[in-house]
């Protein structure tokens, strides 16, 4: 089956503040600093607010995300661009998981103390998909960080997914990918030219649902913003109606999506984004508008 990521097809339901957005007509959302709202935007919680539902349960899922975070970062960095606002940098750093995590850096003019955004590109894109917004950010003033994930590396470090058959193997692939992500986190808070109070995650598709389980598992960010994202994974295995899906669900065996949704569900968006509280549209923007 050729990929396609199926976060990228709208859900069949609105979960929380997941999605807001749909992209259709394979057209990606383009961010930037005047249309960045119109996506659900979550920001770090007040004390009241950290215990989820279920604390026990919600504990048990984010320790699934935990990394040796002393582990040296082995970064290995090369500009590749220069822009009016500042540098492009085509960078890798290791991932606990193993192998190198490729990434592109994006670092403005002057000597900071910055802002910073770690981005999430959609399933099937790469780490291209936010170079044009993250050169938007530069001229603000901000560090970004665009990271690969484990399906778009070279071998022998590349993790294909879709594996139906063995869902296990995408659960880990998956899980890998938050955790790269975190370890960007500590690459950018290591940099002398950043300001650790102002952190920002932005997530398109797959990028959503990582950040969902970022933001809930790691509380060094200031405000996420999670676009055309999806709840959990039978909403589009098992309950959507695009012709592809549903000739999918014919072509598998009998019970087969079922299990697979199963086995990876307990990674869903909808177990972790109630751990954090949701802003208003207006108190959002003031919130990324402050850290930029």
């Amino acid at each position: 089956m050729v990929r396609k990521d199926p976060r990228y097809w709208p859900s069949t339901r609105t979960r929380r503040n997941v999605r807001n957005g749909e992209v259709g007509g394979g057209k990606m959302i383009r961010v930037c600093l005047n249309c960045i709202f119109a996506v659900s935007v979550i920001s770090t919680p007040g004390a009241a607010q950290t215990k989820a539902a279920s604390e026990t349960g919600f504990e048990a899922s984010a320790r699934i995300f935990d990394y040796d975070a002393k582990q040296p970062l082995d970064i290995h960095d090369k500009i590749i661009e220069e822009f009016s606002d500042g540098t492009l940098h085509d960078i890798t750093y290791a991932s606990p998981k193993g192998g190198p995590v490729a990434a592109y850096l994006v670092v403005p003019k002057g000597k900071g103390p910055f802002a910073a955004v770690l981005f999430g590109h959609w399933g099937n894109g790469t780490r291209a998909e936010f170079i044009p917004e993250a050169k938007i950010y530069a001229r603000a003033g901000a560090v970004s960080l665009i990271p690969d994930y484990p399906w778009d590396r070279p071998s022998p470090w590349r993790k294909t997914v879709d594996h139906f058959d063995r869902p296990e193997v995408d659960r880990e692939a998956e899980i890998q990918a938050v955790i790269d992500l975190r370890r960007g986190i500590d690459l950018l808070l290591a940099r002398p030219d950043v300001d650790p109070q102002r952190l920002a995650y932005v997530g398109h598709s797959y990028g959503a649902q990582w950040g969902s389980i970022l933001s809930a598992v790691d509380k060094r960010m200031k405000t996420s913003v999670l676009m055309a994202g999806v709840a959990e994974i039978g909403d589009i295995l098992l309950r959507n109606n695009d012709p592809s899906l549903v000739d999918l669900r014919k072509a598998r065996p009998a019970g087969q999506l079922e299990k697979y949704s199963q086995a990876t569900g307990d990674i869903d968006a909808l177990h972790f984004v109630g751990a954090r509280r949701s802003d208003s549209v207006a108190a959002s923007v003031r919130q990324l508008r402050a850290i930029l």
